[in-house]
C-alpha cells in the first residue's frame, strides 16, 4: 500500500506539471503499466500468504469492496495533499 501510495503522489506531481492533453496520454499508460505491474505483485504476495496460513482460505471476494471505498476518499486526500504545495509553489499553473 506505501508503494501504490508513493507512486501516487509522484504520477500526481507529474501530471500537474504536464499539459492537460499530454497528461491524458500519461495518465492512460500509467493505468495499462499498473494493469500489468500490480496483478504480478500482489500474486507474490498471495502466494506468500497461502504458503503462511494453509488452513485458511480467502475472504469473500465482495470484501474488497470495502477497501475500495476507503481507497477512494484516500486516493483524493492524497492528491490534495500534493497539489495543495504545488499549487502554492507555482500559483499560474
Amino acid at each position: 500500500m506505501l508503494f501504490a501510495l508513493g507512486l501516487a503522489t509522484i504520477m500526481g506531481v507529474i501530471l500537474f506539471f504536464v499539459p492537460d492533453a499530454v497528461g491524458r496520454v500519461v495518465g492512460l499508460g500509467v493505468e495499462a503499466a499498473s494493469l500489468l505491474f500490480f496483478p504480478g505483485l500482489m500474486e507474490k504476495e498471495f502466494i506468500a500468504w497461502q504458503a503462511a496460513h494453509p488452513a485458511s482460505t480467502p475472504a469473500n471476494g465482495w470484501f474488497a469492496v470495502g477497501w475500495g471505498l476507503i481507497g477512494i476518499p484516500m486516493i483524493f486526500v492524497v492528491l490534495f495533499l500534493v497539489f495543495l504545495p504545488l499549487m502554492l509553489l507555482f500559483p499560474g499553473r
